[in-house]
């Protein structure tokens, strides 16, 4: 397992796949962000590692998690992670849910 998979945002790691869950680290690079995204078969809950994150809830609340903060993102919740530091941000994102498929993602485009 343990594939590093390259984003124009960073990286994702995965480290656990299992019937009932999907643990990856994401390694989000300075001043990049990610899609706006929600996913219909799967929550996620992200713990910050490293650095600091800014996450735009459902378009309009805006969340600041630095080093050992913690979110849950509930199925079926927009959410547009971005990396609004000048240092990489690493989280832990454990995915619980029905599916863990990549495609299991609609992004909103601005």
């Amino acid at each position: 397992m343990n594939n590093i998979i390259e984003k124009r945002w960073g990286s994702y790691e995965i480290i656990s796949e299992k019937l009932a869950h999907k643990i990856k680290y994401l390694y989000i690079k300075p001043n990049c962000r990610l899609s706006d995204q929600k996913h219909f078969h799967r929550s996620e809950h992200w713990f910050i590692l490293e650095g600091e994150l800014e996450v735009v809830i459902n378009g309009t609340s805006r969340i600041q998690l630095k080093k050992g903060d913690s979110l849950d993102i509930p199925v079926g919740t927009w959410h547009w992670p971005q990396n609004v530091s000048s240092d990489p941000c690493v989280v832990l994102e454990t995915q619980y849910g029905k599916s863990f498929e990549e495609e299991d993602i609609e992004r909103r485009a601005y």
